[in-house]
């Protein structure tokens, strides 16, 4: 056997044992691997790339999950195409892959191939100064029938941009997840999560429990991030919580992204410095490992800190399961689907502008003060 053909087969060998490792445990961390296969940070990135391409898990921050199934259609609406496409054709414009855009896409497809239509997906977006990437333009130009776009997270500075592009698309278009790059005055129609929706549920169902020092920990430059720590902020104060405590940024965490021992050790320093007794973490990965390491040092977990995740990927497998809010990526996905086929039918409809609710699932993580 070559050096060559030797390599992909040890590979494939410990892509198969990563894929094992996740479904035992529900979440590995980049970390893992490498400790585990004695390979390079860089070969375990690229091997969760591969596997990820190949839809045997769920890349996230700082490692993977596994693949969560497809919910099952309704009656009405059949998750298989007809053997023709009788319908238009769709391009489907995401930022990334990654499960809530794979989520959202399962429920897009679920809607458009039920009405016959032929969808072309990329994963690529746009870019903040430039505006509609190449990608979108060559759909346009293949000649789509209508669009649904996930924008990339954008910097303050670059929204105007965005903006100008989504006045006035070139073809029927709904935003998903728009962060909100739209207006209502905007031409462009939009569905998303009802964030503000998602944050207040978890800080009232805090409060409830007796909580007023509730800490948030996000990454800035992590889509929905920006949304969050303003309605956060926004919440808090219309709840008449302490609103004097600073929002943890994992961008400027040691370690971040990954959810190293040194990260979390630092967030949990900045809990205990603030006196907070709960905390919401955007996303369910880092609040695992948070969780994880607190009770190594001795928390009680929720008689000290209670957690709340946002977003639910891996908080039904954690041993102790994490409260946490779940995203509805997969009706955001058909809603946006049926909108763009009513806009496509009846182009001249005033735009809407749709926000889905939402779940938020209580679970073992969070307790009375």
């Amino acid at each position: 056997m070559t050096q060559g053909k030797q390599d992909h087969v040890f590979g494939a060998q410990r892509r198969s044992a990563i894929v094992a490792m996740i479904e035992a445990h529900g979440v590995v961390r980049i970390g893992d691997i490498v400790r585990e296969f004695g390979v390079s940070r860089k070969t375990a990135l690229r091997d969760l790339d591969l596997l990820d391409s190949e839809g045997r898990v769920d890349k996230v921050h700082g490692g993977a999950v596994a693949v969560v199934a497809t919910p099952p259609a309704t009656s009405d609406e059949p998750t298989t195409a007809p053997a023709d496409h009788t319908g238009p054709t769709i391009g489907i414009v995401l930022p990334v892959v990654g499960h809530h855009n794979r989520t959202i896409l399962r429920g897009a497809e679920s809607v458009l191939q039920s009405h016959g239509a032929a969808v072309t997906v990329s994963t690529t977006g746009w870019t903040a100064t430039a505006g509609p990437s190449t990608q979108i333009d060559e759909l346009v130009g293949a000649g789509v029938a209508g669009l649904l776009v996930r924008p990339a997270p954008v910097p303050d500075d670059a929204y105007g941009v965005v903006r100008d592009w989504v006045e006035r698309p070139p073809v029927p278009t709904v935003l998903i997840e728009d962060e909100p790059t739209a207006t209502e005055q905007s031409a462009v129609w939009t569905v998303g999560t009802d964030d503000h929706r998602g944050v207040a549920t978890s800080l009232r169902h805090l409060h409830d429990l007796g909580h007023r020092r509730i800490m948030l920990v996000t990454d800035g430059g992590a889509p929905r991030s920006r949304e969050i720590r303003r309605l956060w902020r926004f919440c808090l104060q219309d709840a008449g919580l302490d609103d004097d405590l600073p929002v943890i940024d994992g961008a400027t965490t040691p370690g971040w992204p990954l959810p190293t021992t040194t990260a979390t050790d630092a967030i949990l320093e900045t809990l205990r410095t603030a006196e907070a007794s709960a905390v919401v973490c955007h996303n369910d990965v880092p609040a695992f490992a948070i969780a994880d390491r607190a009770r190594r040092q001795g928390w009680s977990i929720p008689g000290d800190l209670s957690i709340v995740a946002y977003e639910d990927r891996v908080s039904t497998r954690a041993t102790n399961p994490l409260t946490a809010v779940v995203l509805p990526g997969y009706d955001v996905g058909r809603v946006a689907a049926q909108a763009l086929l009513e806009q496509i039918d009846a182009p001249q409809r005033r735009p809407r502008h749709i926000r889905i609710q939402p779940e938020f699932v209580n679970r073992a993580s969070t307790g009375a003060v």
